[in-house]
């Protein structure tokens, strides 16, 4: 599906030619096909989300074509300030929602993650960017919408609140993760890790586990480590295309790696990875892979190390471990790090063992458009709250 990039000047939608969208003036606008240079008005909206307060990469024009090349309807809300700059907006990301495979459509559901943006925390500012993600998202045929605002985004929470949405929907982004600072240096770094998890990669350089950077022809041995951990962990993987498409989408910006770790018996055969994305000075873990064999080896301890090793190098400021279930996080916090405390299977124990410090991010909204659905919809909600179909509903809103 085409996406857009959609504006308002000053909290009004503008009608002028497309080539104008840059300068606060412009309607609509298809974006870019692979292979062709972005246009002016992408471009001012990437610089705006690399330097906006909680800018992420998921919120980036070439996050969104990574969702397009997956069937998603996508769409860059922009609102303009008077003075023609950019005051704020967000990536919305809309998909189809059906039963029976695909033959009876329902309604189409869009989300915010980590955005609207906003440059500062102005009500009216706020305001006028969530009209213009409004207005966008009906266009898109938008019938609930879900918003996660980013890290910092309490303006933006608040005014949801005042609109009406309800404070309880099924995250589209973690809610709570654990940041490294890489400012020091990496010995100090190392020391910081807890003892357990130092023996632990230690006794993975003794034992000659071999940590190397991928490349896109390594995305198919990748994705079937994902797989096997999903399945061992009991989650649906994400499918070679999805990797595909965000590899070719986020590469060129140099925004996504792949770290892979081998034994020493095979090291043409990985048995571990990570994939990572590298934006706005923060390296973020995102999507684990190890087949489960040779656990004496600590292929993933490696693996998580190399990432960071490289992270500090290439002078990235954070490292993020990814993201951790809130009580998980409350217990950090308390200072238990401890497998009894987090439970020993638990991937914040994991994480933990790296050191680094818990970050709380806003939690997501949701409102239903229609007046008359919106109570029925709220109903159906309350009920199906906490049970594993909805989590993974809203999961295959977010990845297909």
């Amino acid at each position: 599906m085409s996406a857009e990039l959609t504006a308002t000047v000053a909290g009004r939608p503008t009608t002028a030619p497309a080539a104008a969208l840059a300068s606060g003036d412009a309607e609509a606008l298809l974006r870019p096909r692979a292979g062709i240079a972005p246009s002016p008005a992408e471009a001012a909206w990437e610089r705006f989300v690399e330097s906006a307060p909680g800018g992420d990469v998921v919120q980036t024009a070439a996050w969104g074509r990574s969702k397009d090349a997956m069937g998603f309807a996508t769409a860059i809300a922009v609102s303009h300030g008077a003075d023609g700059t950019i005051e704020g907006g967000g990536l919305v990301v809309a998909r189809r929602v059906a039963l029976f495979k695909g033959r009876l459509p329902l309604a189409t559901v869009g989300y915010v993650a980590r955005g609207p943006l906003v440059r500062r925390d102005d009500a009216a500012a706020v305001d006028r960017v969530l009209d213009a993600i409004e207005q966008t998202a009906r266009r898109l045929g938008v019938m609930h919408l879900i918003i996660q605002p980013p890290a910092g985004g309490d303006a933006v929470e608040a005014a949801l609140a005042r609109r009406g949405y309800d404070a309880d929907a099924t995250a589209v982004a973690p809610t709570c993760t654990l940041v490294l600072d890489l400012s020091p240096d990496q010995d100090s770094l190392f020391a910081a890790m807890s003892a357990s998890q130092r023996r632990n990669l230690r006794k993975a350089r003794k034992l000659g586990v071999q940590v190397r950077r991928g490349t896109e022809a390594d995305l198919p041995a990748f994705q079937a480590l994902h797989a096997a951990t999903a399945e061992r962990q009991g989650f649906r993987p994400l499918s070679l295309a999805y990797l595909e498409a965000q590899w070719r989408a986020l590469r060129p910006m140099g925004a996504i790696e792949i770290f892979l770790a081998a034994g020493p018996d095979a090291p043409e055969r990985p048995i571990a990875g990570t994939l990572v994305t590298a934006y706005a000075g923060t390296v973020t873990d995102k999507i684990p892979g190890w087949t489960g064999e040779a656990p004496a080896l600590q292929p993933n301890v490696a693996c998580i190390w190399e990432a960071i090793v490289w992270a500090k190098a290439e002078g990235f400021r954070r490292f993020d471990l990814g993201g951790i279930h809130r009580t998980a996080a409350a217990h950090l916090v308390a200072g238990d790090r401890d497998k009894e405390a987090l439970g020993e299977r638990n991937p914040a124990a994991f994480k933990a063992r790296f050191g680094g410090s818990v970050l709380l991010l806003p939690e997501a909204s949701q409102r239903t458009f229609n007046p008359v659905l919106r109570p029925v919809v709220r109903f159906a909600w309350r009920r199906l709250a906490g049970n594993p179909r909805l989590k993974a509903f809203v999961n295959g809103l977010r990845n297909g």
